[in-house]
Formats: structure tokens, C-alpha cells, sequence
């Protein structure tokens, strides 16, 4: 925990600055100009180090942000700078090592009064005021390792309920482990919002700007690793709202999880793989991974496709000559791109993969699938099927394929409209990764697939799992049209049972306005029907384009037990594979699996938000 005691204060001179409260987009010119807001990476700590003493002085003011380009539109919000130095979002970077004894001076040169967190007191305070144009001082010995942050709002809103221009202000603070040198990276995510306005002519929308360290996507800075690299990272959720981070290509490894105050550092033997890690309201995650192989271009982004939708973009861009959007630019928002090279001498060629599964899947419409909205899906097509016409699925034909086993898959796009294929936990090339415009490296860059056009993903399978295939492009309409489907891996020699073995896709049924949850397709699912006295296997995915899901099992209103075996395909640590009540939240983008062997016969009742669906143990 970071401990801070509050000393005399001093009281400043009031800096009288106009703005917005609302934190107002600005195009035109400013009287007196604003400050610009600079894009802080939180590669340089604040402060002063004199006499082992770490002094940190801060102001609180008012400035104009631009989250795109830097001659873009521009924003008024409140940020945090270094005295003396520029504002930047998020706020400086408080660093040292775990021991170290920190005074901070905190000075307000906005109109309102401050409430800040982050700072507790030694009596057990949470907060500490700042008054307009007050300086506080804080003093502070900070002797627990980990994650932490520092935030504050001028209307005295939680976390939660922030808004407008106060939505910046936050800032990292980092404890490292004593006589040791960490080479990590911080990321914090930020989120502004401009609430719609119908009292004006015309009206107004709402707008949101998504940023990591200031930025958003494509403006967020770019990450170069070489293959072979220990990459660790620092992320601090400083927003309202929760973000499921998913990472391309590779799977990383969950070192902690913090909620601002204190930060878990888990063990050797509990640390557990993921491709997606849910980093909810207030939290902090550190995360590290290695790239083995697969140089190429990957993404690091939330998976809640508003997210990282390219309508947040406040500037549209403007298409290539080819008609494409570089840098994928389709998504904006939460949104890292992340560049794995060669190590200087090293074999960039592919290994060999000897002679492929060959599989076509396409993609097309399914009028009327969700009432008067019309679906679309996918089916494999099969040689052995003759003349009779595809059917098309939501969700699509699970993939059952072999652990090692090389696999093409054509995807053949039969839609009015572009489209592409991620394959959500597989560690491949990155050309076949699925998103437009930024796949592949070099000159070799993917497009999105053209209506009557196709694309041939090469298929590398490392792990035995449940993963997912889905659309990577007009991620809102075209998943809750039904664009998605499940990848079970088996080992080889092992066969897959469907008696004993069951997926649950769980995505939004229909229109992205007023979206129901659908459990394989089905927002009433129908019942299925279990073997008694046996072992099952249960693989849930959350592919919607939005929202975290609660998921229960029980019989007669109590809670049955199963045991949880993997997480975005990857093996739970022995610590975390034990027997518990049946109860599972699923963020979007996650895969679990879990083992259940029916207690006695009778009717289970499997909840999945509010949706219900009857196993009936026979």
C-alpha cells in the first residue's frame, strides 16, 4: 500500500484560466491560448532525488489535449504537470524504489477545488481536498513493492462517475523492488466523454476519446521488440469502465493484479497465461510475455468493440490511394501496435509445415436470421456435400482441428461487404492474423477481403484448447450479425466427443441498438441432455461486442461445483484448477473451460446473465 502523510499547507495564487467544464472541443482560436497538453509515455520519473529524499512538485491546471494528432482537434481538460514543466496525460510519473521516502507538493491552479486519491493519510484517510489556487504537501515512506496511481476530480465524482474535463487527471505511481533495475514499460488508459446535447442547434452527440498514455489509436506510440525479447508491462485502468486486453499472436503471462492501493504479486506457481486479461475500473495489471518467434506486426487492444470502434475517431481518415486505411485505421481508441523484428542474424524465413489440412469457410448473408434483421455466417464447404446449397450458421461451424497439425483455411467472403478473420488465441504468422491493413510486415500487409474476393490463413496450432474465430473489421455489426465461431484444438490421437464434450458461443443475437444475449445462435437456447455419472467438459467463449457476462450452474436454486481447467486455452496452475462453486464472470474475448461430473440425475439450470438454459441429466 502507498502511504502518504499530509503536512502544512501553503496557500498559491490563484491562476485564473478559462475552460470548459465540460471539457469542450475546441477548433478555432483561444483568448489567452491554453497550454498544450503533452502525451506523457512514463519512461521518465518525476521529481528530484536529494539527501535519499524524493521531492515531487505538481500543479493541477487547465490545457488543451489533442488524444490524435498533435495539430488535431483539441480538447480543455484538466491535467497534471511537474512544475515548471508542460501538462501531460496521464500525469507525471512518480518512480522510486521500495524504501524511499517522497514529498510531494500538490498545487491547484484550477477554479474549482481538487479532491485527490491516491494519496491516503496516516490517520486512514482516503482523500485529500485542494482548494482553488491551495498548495497541499504530502509526505511519504513507500515501502510495498507493485502498481499504483494517483487521481482526482473537481466534483468530488468516484471513479466511476467522473466526466467531461476532470477525466484526465491521473497519473502512475511505481514501487521497484530495492537494488534492482526493472525494464518495463507503464501504459494508463484514460477515457474523456462529451455528453449529447439537444438544447443546441443542431444537436450534439455524445463524443468519447480513448487514449493510452495520452494517445489514441493510430496517433499511440508504436512498440518495437525483437524476437526473443522480455517484455514486461505496467497497465493502470484510470476510466470508468472495465477493458479486456487482448494480445495478438502470443500468449502473456499475469505477474499481478492491483486495485490502486494494494498490488498482488503472485507467485511463481500461480501465475497463469492468457491472451485476454480483463483490467476492470480502478485496477492495475502487470503482464509480461516473450516473443519466441513470428516476426511481424501485432495489436494489443481492448476487446469491447466500442471501444476501439474507428467512429470514436474525431478526425475521419482519409483513405490511401488504394482505397485502403493504413495502420488499421478502422479502429481508433484502446489501441497499441506492437512490431516483433529479427535479432540482427537471424533466419527470418518461416519454419516449414509440411503438407496442409486444406479447409474452405465462407462467409455470407442468412436473410431473416434474426427476425427483420438479417444475419450473417459462415459454412465449411465440403467436397463430400455435392450439389446441395452451403449452410450458413450462427455461429459458424466449430473448427475441430489437431494440436501440430498444419491448416489452411480459405476464407472466401459471399457478403456485400468487406470482411476479415482473426483467429483469437493462435500463435501464427502474422500476415494471417486477420487484421486489415496491419498484418504481415514490410511491404507484405494484409487487406481486408473484397466481396467475391479471398483470403488463405496459414494455420499454426502449438496448444490443445478453445479459442475462436471472428470477424476483425466492423467489429459491432458484422459479430452481432453472427460473424464468430469456436476452435476446439485436441491432441493428437484424441477424439472429440460431443456427448461429453459441449461449446458455448455466447454472443449478442440481431441489431447492435438493442442487442439480446444469444447462447450458440439462440437467445432461447434449447435444452441438451447430459450422460449421468460421467466426466463432461464445458468451453465457454465471449465473443459479443461488448459485456461482461455472469455465468452459473445449479440445481434446485443451489450451486453445484466444477473445476476450471483453462483460461484462453492455456492450463490453469494447479493452485487454480481446484474444485468450486460453479460460477464464472466472462469478459469478451476470453475462452474457459471447466470439467463437471453431475452430482445425481435431475434438471441443472445453467445461467448465462439473464438468460437461462436447462441440462437435463439423464
Amino acid at each position: 500500500m502507498v502511504r502518504f502523510v499530509e503536512s502544512a499547507c501553503l496557500v498559491a495564487l490563484v491562476f485564473a484560466l478559462p475552460h470548459g467544464s465540460a471539457g469542450q472541443e475546441v477548433d478555432g482560436p483561444h483568448e489567452p491560448p491554453l497550454s498544450t497538453i503533452q502525451a506523457n509515455d512514463n519512461r521518465t520519473p518525476a521529481g528530484i532525488l536529494k539527501n535519499g529524499v524524493v521531492r515531487v512538485e505538481l500543479d493541477a491546471a487547465m490545457g488543451m489535449w489533442h488524444p490524435e494528432a498533435d495539430d488535431g482537434i483539441g480538447l480543455q481538460v484538466m491535467a497534471f504537470r511537474e512544475r515548471g514543466k508542460p501538462l501531460h496525460i496521464p500525469g507525471p510519473l512518480i518512480r522510486v524504489p521500495v524504501g524511499t521516502d517522497v514529498e510531494i507538493s500538490i498545487r491547484n491552479l484550477l477554479k474549482e477545488p481538487l479532491v485527490l486519491h491516491g494519496f491516503p493519510t496516516s490517520g486512514g484517510a482516503d482523500t485529500v481536498q485542494v482548494a482553488a489556487g491551495e498548495t497541499r504537501r504530502l509526505n511519504s515512506r513507500l515501502d510495498h513493492e507493485g502498481t499504483f496511481y494517483y487521481w482526482a476530480s473537481s466534483t468530488n465524482a468516484t471513479l466511476k462517475r467522473r466526466s467531461g474535463a476532470e477525466t484526465q487527471l491521473a497519473g502512475a505511481i511505481v514501487v521497484d523492488p530495492a537494488g534492482r533495475a526493472v525494464d518495463d514499460r507503464v501504459f494508463v488508459m484514460t477515457r474523456w466523454d462529451q455528453p449529447p446535447d439537444t438544447t443546441v442547434s443542431p444537436p450534439t452527440e455524445e463524443r468519447v476519446a480513448l487514449a493510452i498514455n495520452g494517445k489514441s489509436w493510430p496517433h499511440t506510440e508504436r512498440l518495437t521488440y525483437a524476437i526473443g525479447d522480455s517484455v514486461h508491462w505496467r497497465w493502470i485502468n484510470a476510466t470508468d469502465r472495465a477493458h479486456p486486453m487482448h494480445l495478438h499472436g502470443y500468449f502473456f503471462r499475469v505477474d499481478s493484479k492491483g486495485d490502486g492501493r494494494v498490488d498482488t504479486l503472485y507467485a511463481p506457481p500461480a501465475r497463469r497465461l492468457a491472451v485476454t486479461e480483463d483490467i476492470r475500473r480502478g485496477q492495475t495489471a502487470t503482464l509480461s510475455w516473450q516473443p519466441p518467434f513470428h516476426a511481424g506486426n501485432w495489436l494489443f487492444h481492448c476487446h469491447l468493440s466500442f471501444h476501439v470502434s474507428g467512429d470514436l475517431r474525431l478526425t475521419p481518415p482519409v483513405p490511401d490511394s488504394d482505397g485502403s486505411h493504413g495502420d488499421a485505421q478502422h479502429m481508433a481508441g484502446l489501441v497499441l501496435g506492437v512490431h516483433v523484428v529479427p535479432r540482427e542474424g537471424q533466419a527470418t524465413a518461416l519454419p516449414a509445415r509440411g503438407t496442409p489440412r486444406l479447409l474452405r469457410l465462407v462467409a455470407a448473408p442468412i436473410p431473416g436470421r434474426f427476425g427483420t434483421v438479417d444475419g450473417m455466417g459462415f459454412a465449411l464447404e465440403d467436397d463430400a456435400r455435392g450439389n446441395e446449397p452451403l449452410q450458413h450458421s450462427v455461429p459458424g461451424p466449430m473448427l475441430l482441428l489437431t494440436r501440430d497439425e498444419p491448416v489452411d483455411v480459405r476464407v472466401v467472403n459471399q457478403l456485400s461487404e468487406p470482411t476479415s478473420v482473426h483467429w483469437h488465441g493462435l500463435e501464427l504468422d502474422s500476415y494471417s492474423d486477420g487484421v486489415p491493413d496491419w498484418s504481415g510486415s514490410g511491404a507484405k500487409i494484409a487487406r481486408a477481403i473484397a466481396p467475391g474476393d479471398s483470403f488463405t490463413a496459414e494455420l499454426t496450432l502449438k496448444r490443445a484448447g478453445t479459442y475462436i474465430y471472428h470477424s476483425h473489421l466492423q467489429d459491432i455489426r458484422q459479430l452481432s450479425r453472427g460473424l464468430y465461431g469456436a476452435i476446439v484444438i485436441l491432441e493428437p490421437g484424441q477424439r472429440f466427443d460431443p456427448a461429453t464434450d459441449h461449446v458455448f458461443a455466447l454472443g449478442w443475437g440481431g441489431g447492435d441498438e438493442e442487442p439480446h444475449i444469444a447462447v450458440n445462435g439462440d437467445s432461447t437456447p434449447p435444452p441438451l441432455d447430459l450422460a449421468g455419472g460421467t466426466t463432461h467438459r464445458l468451453r465457454f467463449l465471449n465473443i459479443a461486442p461488448a459485456g461482461g457476462l455472469p455465468v452459473s450452474l445449479s440445481k434446485d436454486s443451489l450451486p453445484v461445483t466444477w473445476r476450471p481447467l483453462a483460461k484462453d486455452g492455456a492450463d490453469l496452475p494447479p493452485s487454480q484448477s481446484t474444485s468450486r462453486p460453479a460460477r464464472l464472470f466472462i469478459q469478451v474475448g476470453e475462452t474457459a473451460d471447466f470439467e463437471f461430473t453431475p452430482p445425481s440425475r435431475g434438471d441443472y439450470h445453467l445461467r448465462i446473465a439473464k438468460r437461462s438454459m436447462l441440462l437435463r441429466v439423464r
